[in-house]
């Protein structure tokens, strides 16, 4: 009896899921369709579209589909009507990924990974920041050296610039690579940095404008002094912790001495000092 109810159980649970195929095929057809990925071809007898095939369907979670692309379609045709195709499986997103030249993975995402607070493990991975995560989920890092090298960052009050920089500058003072320097007239930003060693290198307040005067001084005369040392063949200079990166930020309307008007949105900017 009880090896009957067994094959009886898996036999309810095969039909379940081959309707949940089904209906998975025929949401993504429909979708594809509505998004504009497919083609139409007029004939004699009407209209005949295509979509790209649906070759295989894990049910998870998560679900995953595999598709082929039509001919002609790339990775980023798929990726750009994401959105617009993902409610209709019954996701809130999808994450596209290559598989070979001509099938891509879909994961469909149940939940927003935006909806809520992200999350900042620290330490970061040696030369490389957390800039954030997009909307499939993926974290956005990136070498410190090589892309976030020159970086400003501007928007209205209360945007999160402040939230961003901190979280920034948090995972690149633990990296012996690098030391935060800056001028802060509003004498907020540095005060997590107090007592360490990038202290040395940070203004904060208007109480004694020469001292930002000092320090921004000190810093050119770095910068010129790494330009002075390149080799005619080169034109940046090597990170080490005896010569580390030196990451600027300025916030100047609060110390040119002219009024500033209410609201007025705040820039910082961060920059390496060496080319």
């Amino acid at each position: 009896m009880g090896r009957e109810m067994g094959f009886w159980t898996a036999r309810q649970e095969r039909a379940l899921d081959e309707r949940e195929v089904d209906a998975l095929w025929w949401a993504w057809r429909q979708a594809c369709e509505g998004a504009g990925l497919c083609t139409r071809v007029d004939t004699v007898t009407g209209p005949t579209v295509t979509v790209p095939r649906l070759v295989d369907v894990v049910l998870g979670p998560p679900v995953v589909l595999t598709v082929q692309l039509l001919p002609g379609q790339l990775l980023g045709d798929l990726r750009r009507v994401a959105l617009r195709i993902a409610p209709h499986l019954g996701a809130v997103a999808l994450r596209v990924t290559a598989l070979g030249q001509i099938h891509a993975r879909i994961e469909l995402l149940g939940a927003d990974p935006l909806d809520g607070t992200v999350g900042l493990p620290l330490p970061a991975a040696p030369g490389r920041v957390l800039l954030g995560r997009d909307e499939t989920a993926r974290d956005l890092v990136q070498s410190w050296a090589d892309d976030v090298a020159h970086t400003i960052v501007q928007g209205v009050t209360r945007s999160g610039k402040s939230v961003f920089t901190y979280g920034l500058l948090s995972q690149l003072a633990a990296d012996p690579l690098v030391t935060l320097c800056g001028s802060d007239p509003t004498g907020l930003l540095w005060r997590p940095f107090a007592g360490i060693r990038h202290a040395a290198w940070q203004v904060s307040g208007v109480d004694d404008l020469a001292a930002h005067e000092a320090l921004l001084l000190a810093l050119v005369e770095d910068m010129d002094a790494r330009i002075s040392s390149m080799p005619a063949d080169r034109d940046t200079v090597e990170i080490t912790p005896a010569q580390p990166l030196r990451v600027v930020l300025e916030e100047l309307a609060r110390s040119t001495g002219s009024p500033t008007p209410r609201r007025r949105p705040r820039t910082r900017s961060a920059s390496a000092s060496a080319p």
